[in-house]
């Protein structure tokens, strides 16, 4: 079987520099759906954190698939950037093209912040390239 390629392209974000200007920053995003209990979601657009230890996602991506968030006893401490926060584990899927992939993902009502983490979507990959002065990522599956 040879092995998917996924080339995606970062999303520029505007920011304002220090003296005033505006100019854009880009950012690797993934576009991805979630699937529970047959039910899928909608896509989701998720940075690609090569810095989150877990993925991450707001408790309420979780409930629109039908997760009930807090009915699982895999509840955890996340910390975080100068801040702790309470999340629950949970095992479903999620589609990288056509493919279902099974994945573990931590939900929470604390965060607003959807991160594609090493455990939950890095170690989902065979490889992953970043190529920052082009602008884009690479996905080996």
């Amino acid at each position: 079987m040879s092995q998917k390629k996924l080339v995606i392209e970062y999303i520029p974000f505007p920011y304002q520099t220090a003296s005033g200007r505006t100019q854009d920053i880009f950012k690797p995003y993934f576009d991805l759906k979630l699937s529970y209990g047959g039910k899928i979601s909608p896509t989701i657009s998720a940075l690609v954190d090569s810095g989150a230890d877990r993925s991450l996602f707001p408790a309420y991506i979780g409930e629109m698939v039908g997760i009930k968030i807090k009915t699982n006893k895999t509840k955890i401490t996340v910390g975080g950037i100068n801040s702790k926060i309470t999340a629950y584990r949970h095992k479903l899927y999620c589609y990288v093209g056509t493919t279902k992939l099974s994945t573990d993902i931590d939900f929470s009502y604390d965060t607003n912040s959807i991160l594609l983490g090493r455990k939950g979507f890095f170690n989902l990959f065979s490889k992953i390239v970043f190529q920052e002065k082009k602008h884009l990522f690479e996905l080996y599956y």
